[in-house]
């Protein structure tokens, strides 16, 4: 999968794909983080969210060891399985982001072994934040990349995240498009436009978006 990555996003793209990440995290993504928060971002790849995203604490794991080229000052990369979290203590973050991380795995069963290894490293009432495609927003499309495996939904998301014990706080069937290859991410005033006119997410939408709350397991 490294070369497809490498294939999928070249190196003539890193900074225009970097100041998107960076209109992302700053007109969108940081109300749901505050400056004092424990971060851990699932899948970090090529590290854009941990490198704009203000918190206290920066965590990121990735299985690609090259990610480690790639953290931010005052962030730490683990490389390892993004399954499994147990090198984190338990109930220590106040926020997890996994960004078009789910529908590369194997099986609803790893999805559910990862959100309950999520749960468990979230503190009580700790946010998950969920940026994906969503197969009902993209119909056939969706097979389009090579490393997808699990046709996932907004629904059948919501369903999984009840079964691991978190409570669903927000839910965009329709968020960001498919690519940000596209406009109208190829400008940064036009992302920016994009991202306060809401009337838009449902027509050019494609990847759904999720905060979910962890609640504590009877």
């Amino acid at each position: 999968m490294k070369t497809l990555y490498r294939i999928r996003f070249p190196e003539e793209e890193w900074k225009w794909r970097d100041d998107v990440w960076r209109i992302l995290c700053r007109r969108f993504f940081q109300r749901y983080v505050k400056p004092t928060d424990r971060l851990l971002d699932v899948g970090c790849g090529y590290c854009n969210f941990l490198r704009h995203i203000r918190c206290g604490e920066k965590y990121g794991v990735d299985v690609d060891d090259e990610s480690v080229n790639f953290t931010p000052p005052g962030a730490r990369v683990i490389i390892r399985d993004a399954v499994n979290l147990d090198c984190f203590q338990g109930d220590y973050f106040d926020v997890v982001f996994a960004s078009n991380f789910f529908e590369h795995l194997e099986t609803r069963s790893k999805v559910l072994e990862s959100l309950g290894s999520i749960h468990k490293v979230l503190k009580s009432g700790g946010r998950l934040l969920i940026l994906q495609p969503n197969m009902r927003a993209m119909g056939g499309k969706y097979w389009d990349f090579f490393d997808h495996y699990l046709p996932l939904t907004d629904r059948s998301m919501r369903e999984a995240l009840e079964l691991a014990g978190f409570w669903t706080d927000e839910l965009r069937p329709r968020f960001l498009p498919a690519t940000t290859k596209r406009q109208p991410f190829q400008s940064p005033l036009l992302a920016h436009l994009y991202l306060r006119m809401r009337i838009l997410h449902p027509i050019i939408g494609k990847q759904m978006f999720i905060v979910a709350r962890k609640r504590v397991l009877e």
